[in-house]
């Protein structure tokens, strides 16, 4: 799901905060690090998610940010449902 943004990173789109979620600066706004962290992935994987439209972001200036309630909102929408699903991605990802 993509909703699309005008910004670039590297001379790339970078994916917009969905209109759904309400943003709030009551909680402080993570880095790619922190966000990294929060959904245990290396920052790498962060910032190509962004730049591929797949991982949410809100951009102050040049640097990509988020909030926990947007990663989370986000990884509700990716959660497996089926166990069974999970357990097939997992024997496939051991094999690569």
């Amino acid at each position: 799901m993509a909703w699309g943004c005008d910004a670039l990173l590297d001379g790339e789109p970078v994916m917009a905060v969905d209109p759904v979620v309400v943003l709030s600066l009551e909680e402080p706004l993570l880095d790619v690090e922190q966000a990294a962290a929060l959904l245990n992935v290396r920052p790498s994987w962060v910032r190509d998610a962004t730049r591929a439209g797949r991982l949410p972001c809100i951009r102050v200036g040049r640097h990509l940010r988020f909030t926990r309630p947007m990663l989370e909102h986000w990884a509700a929408q990716h959660r497996i449902e089926n166990a069974g699903a999970g357990a097939r991605f997992a024997r496939r990802a051991r094999r690569v």
